[in-house]
Formats: structure tokens, C-alpha cells, sequence
């Protein structure tokens, strides 16, 4: 009965998550460019006045992080100004966007028959914005300069690595030798962005060389050497990393702020604990999100299934599938582990809020991929085509709602933006007339300039005497 619109119907669903989703991206991407300096942006960008790019990540190297990667990039965005500041979410969303289009367009071509780059293209659209949906603080996360490049651009460089490995796994001709070096290169690089990445990473890498490895030990395929390969560079390359960031004399002094008292015990007790509040946080705040990203793929497999334009074989072999899933979800749940694990071990207590924007980023791949594993193996044949449709169009309607709420936060991040390119000009002003200047903080909009942790004086009056010495004066007097 329904024959002949099925094809219509698996295109309308794609086209429909395509559209709801990059129009999500464009509210983010619209809502980044009323962002501007605030926090550690304004101590991080003023020491790089007099120094080059040498001299910033040696200085940074000794007295602010190991991130040696996350210093060359700052200082980068840096001679850009305090406009970068607005731009920069434009250009990591149209990275992070054409990064996993890159990455998931083999296991696209391999899987679907039908239209497997719209297919790739949504499926790349519909992880970023979840990704962006779910991040429990956005704004530091995210549109915040710095942490935008300690917290998203770790997952963007991993995304590359993700590309390369299916490359491998899935493309026969690509060349192992770029590969190597291409996977050392971003290893390397994405372990020195974050503190919490350089300790991830390596744990992530070394769960997948042991699986592949348990699960290829006994075969002679070139493709599962290959990949034993090319895991086992990008496991030395985040070792690397993770070790010059553990012993960089400021990782060092940093970790002097929080002695550690807990015994291992504790440790993975309380690892445990933060683990299981975590999930709940995000299931209870994000539930819908998660949702939404684990059953879409499901039904658009069966759609595509219902056509017979996927890769039957996988379809019949139901008990490697089976198992496929099975490791997806103890995978996401070790790497939530270890993101707990290793904020207890460095700061006693769970992550907070921005840090989480890297699980996210682990959860919402396992959720695509156990969400393909259930499409894969439900008999959605007892469905009418026409219902599997209509559930697609529900489950759109999450998004929809988190756009929505996103629009909502776009005025006042313009009343912000006004408020302060007003007080920029003054204080540009104040300073080429060579006046003493005092700034009066504006309560109702917080952690924009000087008054960043209210409560904690050493980190206020450190911003404020970043921002007062950024513009050129002694100090800027809050009242």
C-alpha cells in the first residue's frame, strides 16, 4: 500500500533532520556573535602583547598550563583582536561541522545505498547540534573564547582522528602512511588542548586497541592490522602529550592548589558515585536530546531497510551486531568513568558544569551508534512505513524546542554585547585621553569583566587587574 512513497519518505526524513538541525546550528552560530571577552581571556590575551608565539607557550608552559597546543591556538586567536572573540564560535561550528561530515561519510557509503552523502550530511548536522544542545554550560563551554578551545576543540581534532580510523577500517586504497602520521599529529595535538582530554584521550584509545585487538588477534585481514597500526601511533601520540601536560612545571604548581587526600579506594568509589549523578543529570535535563539522537538513526535505518538500500550482510550477521552494541554501551559508560575518575583524582570532587561538554561528546556518538545497532536489528517490518515517518517527525520536535530556547537567549547576549562594545569605547577613549577610569559593574550581567566569581576576591581582582592593565590602566575600580 504504501510502495510507492517509500522512497519519498526515507528522502523527506533525512531532508526533515537536515533542515531542523542546520537551522540549529544557525541560531548557535548566530548567538556566538554577540559573544565577547570575559574571564581569562582578558590574562591570557594580554600577555601576548610582547611576546611571539615562542616566547607565549614557553611563558604559558611555566606559569599557566601544559596545554602547549591550546597556547599556540590562543595566541593565534589573540592577534585577531577582541573581535575574534565573536567569530570564533562561527569558525569551530563550521570546523567541527565539515570535520565529522569527513568522518562519517565512509561509514555513510558503506552502510546506505541511498543517498549515503545527504545521509552523511544530515547525520553530521545531527550530531553537533546534539552535541551543542546537551552541553550543560553553553556559554563556557562553547562561546566562551577560552574555553571553547580548551573544551570544543579537543572533540573537533578527535573527530579527525575518527575520520582517519574509518578511512582505514573502510576505505582499502587510503594511504597508512598519512594515516600514521596524520593520527600521531592529532593525537598529540588534541591531548595538549585540555587537561581533562590529555587524560581521556589515551584512556579512549587504549579500550579501542584492545578491543580491535580481542577481537582481530587471530586474523590475518591486512584491514585489522592496519588499524591495530594506526590506534597503537595515536595511543603514543596521546601518551606524549598526557606526559609533557602532567610534567609541565605549571600542571605541577596547579595541582599544589589541590593536595591529594583520598585513597584509591575513595577515589573509585567516589568515581562511582559521580558517575551514576552525572548520567542522571544529564538524562533528567537532557533526556529528550538523547532520546531523539539514539531512535532518529534507528528509524531511518528501517527506512533505508524498507527499500533494500543498505548493506544486507551486516543485517544477517545479527550476533556480531548484537555485539557491536553491547560494546558501545560499556565503552560510554567507561568513558564516563574515567571523566569522573580523573577530575576526583586531580580536584577530590566531580567535574563541573563546562568540563562535561567532552562526555557529552562520547555520549551522544554512543547513543548514534547503539541507536544504528537498533535499527539494524529490531523487525521495524511490523510497522507501517508511514507510522516509522511519523515518529521521525515527533522526535524532530525536540530539537525544535532547544532551538527555541536558544533564540530566547540571543537578546539579552545583544543587550550584553552593546553594554559592553560601549564600555570598550570608553575605555579606549578614557585611555587615548590618558583619564583615570573607574567601571561600575553592572550586577544584572555578571562574569562578563572583573566581577567573575562574586565571593571569590583573588579570582576577581585578578581578571579585573587582567582587563585593567588590557586596556592600558593600573586598575579599574569596581563599585
Amino acid at each position: 500500500m504504501f510502495g510507492k512513497y517509500k522512497h519519498n519518505l526515507y528522502l523527506l526524513s533525512i531532508l526533515t533532520i537536515f533542515v531542523v538541525c542546520f537551522s540549529g546550528l544557525v541560531i548557535f552560530a548566530y548567538r556566538g556573535y554577540y559573544t565577547r571577552y570575559f574571564a581569562d581571556d582578558y590574562c591570557l590575551a594580554l600577555d601576548t602583547f610582547n611576546r611571539n608565539v615562542f616566547q607565549y607557550i614557553d611563558w604559558g608552559f611555566r606559569t599557566i598550563a601544559g596545554r602547549f597546543s591550546f597556547l599556540f591556538v590562543f595566541w593565534l586567536a589573540a592577534q585577531g583582536g577582541l573581535s575574534m572573540a565573536q567569530y570564533l564560535p562561527f569558525i569551530l561550528l563550521s570546523i567541527w561541522l565539515m570535520t565529522t561530515y569527513w568522518a562519517v561519510l565512509p561509514w555513510a557509503q558503506w552502510l546506505i545505498a541511498s543517498y549515503p552523502r545527504l545521509f552523511a550530511t544530515m547525520l553530521s548536522c545531527l550530531l553537533v547540534f546534539s552535541c551543542l544542545a546537551a552541553m550543560p554550560d553553553l556559554d563556557e563551554s562553547f562561546y566562551w573564547m577560552t574555553g571553547a578551545l580548551v573544551y570544543t576543540l579537543p572533540i573537533i581534532a578527535f573527530t579527525v582522528f575518527g575520520g582517519l580510523l574509518t578511512r582505514i577500517l573502510l576505505v582499502p586504497n587510503f594511504n597508512i602512511v598519512l594515516a600514521i602520521c596524520a593520527t600521531f599529529i592529532t593525537c598529540l595535538t588534541a591531548g595538549a588542548l585540555s587537561d581533562m582530554f590529555s587524560g581521556i584521550q589515551p584512556i579512549v584509545l587504549a579500550l579501542m586497541w584492545f578491543v580491535v585487538a580481542l577481537i582481530t588477534w587471530r586474523s590475518k585481514s591486512t584491514t585489522a592490522w592496519r588499524v591495530i597500526i594506526v590506534l597503537t601511533v595515536g595511543l603514543l601520540g596521546a601518551l606524549i602529550s598526557f606526559i609533557i601536560v602532567l610534567q609541565a612545571p605549571s600542571t605541577v604548581l596547579r595541582f599544589n592548589y589541590f593536595p591529594q587526600t583520598l585513597t584509591y579506594g575513595r577515589i573509585i568509589l567516589r568515581s562511582l558515585n559521580w558517575s551514576l549523578k552525572l548520567s542522571l543529570e544529564a538524562i533528567r535535563n537532557y533526556g529528550i536530546i538523547y532520546l531523539s539522537v539514539l531512535l532518529l538513526p534507528a528509524f531511518l535505518i528501517f527506512l533505508a531497510r524498507s527499500q533494500q538500500k543498505i548493506n544486507e550482510n551486516i543485517c544477517r550477521n545479527r550476533k556480531i551486531v548484537l555485539q557491536v552494541g553491547i560494546v558501545i554501551v560499556v565503552f560510554t559508560y567507561l568513558i564516563t568513568l574515567a571523566c569522573n575518575g580523573l577530575s576526583v583524582y586531580s580536584t577530590t570532587t566531580g567535574p563541573i558544569s563546562r568540563t562535561v561538554a567532552i562526555p557529552t561528546f562520547f555520549w551522544v556518538i554512543g547513543c548514534i551508534g547503539l541507536g544504528s545497532v537498533i535499527g539494524l536489528l529490531f523487525p521495524f517490518q511490523r510497522l507501517p512505513v508511514l507510522a516509522i515517518f511519523v515518529f521521525v517527525i515527533m522526535l524532530c520536535v525536540s530539537p525544535l524546542l532547544n532551538i527555541r530556547s536558544v533564540a530566547a537567549h540571543i537578546q539579552p547576549a545583544q543587550t550584553r554585547a552593546s553594554m559592553f562594545d560601549l564600555r570598550d569605547s570608553f575605555l579606549r577613549a578614557s585611555r587615548a585621553k590618558n583619564n583615570q577610569v573607574e567601571y561600575i559593574a553592572l550586577n544584572k550581567y555578571p562574569r562578563r569583566f572583573g566581577d567573575t566569581y562574586p565571593g571569590d576576591d583573588f579570582a576577581e581582582l585578578w581578571v579585573r587587574d587582567c582587563a585593567a592593565r588590557f586596556y592600558g590602566f593600573y586598575n579599574l575600580f569596581i563599585k
